[in-house]
């Protein structure tokens, strides 16, 4: 009986916590909000039969009921009162805010001015929010969950038309909200409209939100999208998420049912009679409707976005683990011994290795193999020296890129802190030539040390030089990046080793590439650098003038002989089927 007790007591601990991780990870995609709840509440089933397993604790559990029940039936009453209070106050400094002192001792026509002022304001971004609306509903609701270079810039773009309106609309409920200090006897016209003014703000602003939001649906990409900070587009991190909750946060629904009860009140009084407000009663009655016939229509707004919300804040709280995590698993090795592509073997390739060519790297006994699909977990970019990127594009088509100048001129005047770092040798005195992201985030590394790894493969995209110089320069705009330890290629704050090749050579509208296929790992869309060698196979076997890629090298690791050994490409197409779990291999 001890035995099924300690059981529960334990399967109580570790159910609502793989439940969370579930949840937080979202590794079952659709499911895993489903899962995470199962297993939170097999965790509640599994602490009940423990405590009725074990005497003590149903002995505990029974005085613990008796105190409860005592202590309500000689306090109950009190503390129900207690509760109303603190309800009714919490309701009152909502809808009455006390915190600023905005319209106090403020002369009338200051108040009428402002007011005036506002009232027309509020109308304008009105009708600009209703056909921004209209193209936000056809723009967001097309998209698919892989977004293009060009989509990304035309949802951030419309994503910032947004937040200039709501921002504004901000001001104008922040401000109207203390119209009850307006003296309502004194100017009971000019408080009634003051009132209407945030009144009405309010719900055009939620409106609007309820529409973009029903236009999103579950789009996770573009939530991400939305989500990440752009500080040179005045975008905060986090946005659309603190948007979510509010639209459905109790304050927002106890202001706009209060607010409307108070406008049928205003109404009914005959406080409301100025013919300039027809316009704003129209959108706040109006613009009420159909918002709760939007969220009367999506119902599972009011238990998804909380949910969400309280997700995310699980996910501040979990973050710092899941990267603690991956990086002790990035420096975990069950062996000591030298990797095999040595620094002298690859100081002799590198006569056959031109810029913007595409390495994939794998090192043996690495804990991070383990939770990375496939052979091949890291891949980077070869650049060379600046002195080899100004030879190698030397013609006046392919400084186009680079307004004219050289590439290290170039680097020295946008890039100055990039620019540096190719001065600066590694601890053995070798000149960086390699962009990646690894632990450390985007750096500037030397071949021998990128490089030295148990295989080495190395790609060049069949493209102009001109347009590898143009994927160059968009991954040097990566640099000082952190590594991403959420792995989510929407965003590019942080990024992963293959998300910055995927995103230097991803096509645009002006820009030739390489279209990658993304696959799906976790709830995200990813580019595992195994499926680069997968692509590289699938794209060479079809037809191999037409493939995007072509082979340079190979160098494959032997675990029995102990060294490296030169391989052709046939050899190396098959490397991405290879089972990592091979105890040669791992």
């Amino acid at each position: 009986m001890k035995k099924r007790a300690g059981l529960g007591f334990l399967l109580s601990g570790l159910l609502p916590l793989f439940g969370v991780v579930v949840v937080l990870t979202r590794v079952l995609e659709g499911w895993s909000r489903p899962t995470g709840f199962a297993l939170w509440g097999l965790g509640w089933l599994s602490l009940l039969y423990a405590v009725r397993s074990h005497q003590p604790a149903a002995e505990g559990l029974q005085r613990a009921r008796g105190k409860a029940v005592g202590f309500w039936q000689r306090y109950g009453r009190t503390a129900a009162h207690a509760l109303v209070l603190v309800a009714v106050g919490a309701i009152l400094f909502t809808l009455m805010p006390a915190d600023h002192v905005r319209f106090v001792n403020v002369p009338a026509e200051r108040l009428r001015e402002r007011i005036t002022n506002d009232s027309g304001e509020t109308e304008r971004i009105a009708q600009r929010l209703q056909r921004l609306s209209e193209e936000h509903a056809a723009l967001f609701g097309r998209q698919g969950e892989v977004i293009t270079v060009e989509q990304r810039g035309a949802l951030l773009g419309a994503w910032l038309e947004y937040l200039d309106h709501a921002v504004a609309l901000d001001r104008i409920v922040d401000l109207h909200k203390y119209f009850w200090q307006i003296n309502p006897i004194a100017h009971r016209k000019l408080n009634a409209r003051s009132f209407l003014i945030g009144y009405s703000a309010l719900v055009i602003q939620t409106e609007a939100l309820a529409r973009l939001e029903r236009s999103i649906g579950d789009n996770r990409a573009i939530e991400s999208l939305l989500n990440d900070p752009r500080p040179e587009l005045g975008i905060p991190k986090g946005g659309y998420a603190q948007l979510k909750w509010r639209l459905t946060s109790p304050s927002t629904l106890l202001r706009l049912n209060a607010g409307r009860l108070h406008l049928k009140l205003l109404q009914t009084t005959r406080a409301l009679e100025v013919k300039d407000e027809n316009v704003l009663l129209d959108h706040a009655r109006k613009g009420y409707e159909r918002l709760w016939k939007i969220l009367g229509r999506e119902p599972e707004l009011f238990g998804d976005n909380p949910l969400e919300y309280l997700e995310s804040q699980a996910f501040k709280a979990w973050f710092p683990v899941q990267k603690g995590v991956a990086e002790g698993m990035g420096k975990l090795r069950v062996t000591d011994r030298a990797n095999f592509v040595t620094p002298e073997l690859l100081q002799g390739v590198i006569g056959e290795l031109e810029p913007g060519d595409i390495l994939l790297e794998r090192r043996n006994w690495y804990a991070t193999n383990i939770g990375l699909p496939g052979f091949w977990p890291h891949a980077a970019l070869y650049v060379g020296t600046l002195a080899e990127m100004d030879a190698f594009f030397e013609s006046e088509a392919e400084r186009a890129v680079t307004a004219g100048l050289a590439p290290s001129q170039y680097l020295q005047k946008e890039l100055p802190a990039l620019h540096a770092a190719f001065a600066k040798a590694d601890a053995e005195g070798h000149k960086p030539r390699v962009i990646e992201a690894i632990g450390e985030g985007v750096t500037l590394t030397s071949l021998e040390h990128s490089g030295n790894a148990d295989y080495l493969a190395v790609l060049r995209p069949r493209l102009a030089r001109s347009v590898r110089l143009a994927s160059l320069v968009r991954a040097f705009g990566f640099h000082g990046r952190p590594y991403d330890f959420n792995f989510d290629f929407v965003t590019d704050q942080a990024l992963v080793c293959s998300e910055l090749v995927y995103k230097a050579y991803e096509p645009a509208d002006a820009k030739p590439g390489i279209a990658f296929e993304l696959s799906k790992a976790g709830g995200r869309w990813v580019l595992p650098p195994n499926e680069i060698a997968h692509f590289f196979d699938r794209e060479r076997g079809a037809e191999v003038e037409a493939s995007p890629l072509e082979f340079v090298l190979f160098f494959d690791g032997n675990e029995e002989a102990g060294r490296a050994f030169r391989r052709d490409e046939a050899e190396f197409r098959r490397t991405w089927q290879r089972p990592k779990w091979d105890h040669m291999q791992q």
